[in-house]
């Protein structure tokens, strides 16, 4: 019997991204992500930032993507990698 093929991440659509996220966030990280548009670009990352200066420093150094998309389907990746760890 042959596997079904799944989407690539790539091919989703932002409500599909989002509904991803949230499911991660709800089932690692107490039910926070967040979802951030600079000037310079898009950011993602899970919890909450704090806005102190260490928090901006976190934020910082989050990478920027072009797109929410593109923030959220990093997101969603690299929790698939640390939880494969």
């Amino acid at each position: 019997m042959t596997r079904p093929t799944l989407p690539s991440i790539e091919s989703l659509d932002l409500d599909t991204l989002m509904a991803q996220a949230e499911r991660i966030a709800v089932e690692r990280y107490d039910g926070h992500f967040t979802l951030m548009r600079f000037t310079t670009g898009w950011k993602c990352m899970h919890g909450t930032p704090n806005v102190d200066e260490d928090g901006r420093i976190e934020v910082s150094a989050l990478p920027t993507f072009g797109s929410a998309r593109e923030a959220l389907a990093s997101f969603i990746c690299a929790d698939k990698v640390s939880a494969a760890s």
